[in-house]
């Protein structure tokens, strides 16, 4: 397919919480049933694209110059697109600037895969549908789906069945990290070893219905993760770090009196759920020479944006 020379594009990749994550059994195909509601947020890298009249392979580097292995899901994002319908990509530039922590529950690195599809779409006169995008993703991890499509969403099966959900209440969001590492693969083991992997569905339609209604009191009441029991299990700090961040919520007077904090993904990320830019600010306040990582954002009604190009 013959490409168009010297274009340019800039997208931003946004980083996702889980409101609410069920785990299920383990699957026959090695992936666990999972049932989960994702919201994007305010917190996102950059991808910047370049197509040149380069020859040579495409070429991934970080925004001071290093360069990237293929290992990368940038770049396996690359390497799907091409392959499936033979899109050339020699001379392709890629710097990606991160905002958000590595391996933190947030979905940085699914994030920015599914801006790579949407980036690459566009600058190659998309020669593929929405639907087809959708099944790239879903071979590049289970949380990339969800990003081409951001805001309010339930995701099933192993993330891959999405079902848009109406917005969630605009929430302000603080996210605290406990400077400590978390293996993905680790976790689940420890699930598995803690539990039966039995879905509470009464629990789950509760939750669906809450957001729908938009209460977001409520919503702050009954946030859930399935896998926070084995995270903290596994790292000591994450409980504390949530202790901490119930008793200085309470200690403030913000309304719920220490709901709406819960562990996005499989962690080791915590998230406080606020009305009021204000609240978020007197946290960060109160927490910031105590916390290795803190940030306040806000919830975002879509996924990955272009903004240049």
């Amino acid at each position: 397919m013959e490409k168009d020379l010297h274009k340019t594009l800039t997208i931003e990749a946004p980083a996702k919480i889980n409101l609410f994550l069920q785990v299920g059994p383990l699957r026959e195909d090695g992936y666990h049933q999972v049932r989960t509601v994702l919201q994007t947020i305010e917190l996102f890298d950059l991808l910047s694209f370049e197509i040149t009249d380069s020859t040579d392979p495409p070429l991934l580097r970080s925004d001071s110059g290093e360069r990237l292995g293929n290992q990368n899901l940038v770049y396996r994002a690359v390497s799907v697109f091409h392959e499936r319908k033979g899109v050339t990509v020699d001379g392709l530039r890629i710097t990606l600037s991160k905002n958000i922590p590595i391996a933190a529950g947030l979905g940085g690195g699914s994030s920015d895969a599914a801006a790579t599809l949407i980036a690459l779409n566009r600058l190659f006169g998309s020669p593929y549908s929405r639907e087809e995008l959708a099944i790239l993703a879903t071979e590049l991890g289970s949380d990339v789906p969800f990003f081409l499509y951001g805001g309010t969403v339930m995701a099933e099966g192993r993330g891959e069945v999405i079902t848009p959900l109406p917005p969630a209440p605009p929430f302000h969001v603080l996210l605290a990290n406990p400077g400590k590492g978390l293996s993905t693969a680790a976790v689940y083991n420890q699930f598995d070893k803690m539990n039966k992997g039995v879905f509470a569905e009464a629990d789950f339609q509760r939750f669906i219905r809450l957001l729908r209604k938009g209460d977001a009191g409520k919503i702050r009441a009954h946030l859930h993760n399935d896998l926070q029991e084995s995270a903290i299990f596994l790292e000591k700090e994450i409980g504390r770090l949530a202790s901490l961040m119930k008793k200085e919520s309470e200690r403030l007077g913000i309304e719920g009196k220490g709901s709406g904090i819960l562990m996005s993904g499989s962690g080791p990320t915590l998230f406080l759920l606020l009305d009021k830019e204000d609240q978020g600010q007197e946290m960060v306040a109160a927490l910031r020479n105590r916390v290795p990582l803190i940030k306040l954002t806000r919830f975002r009604r879509q996924g990955p944006k272009i903004i240049g190009g």
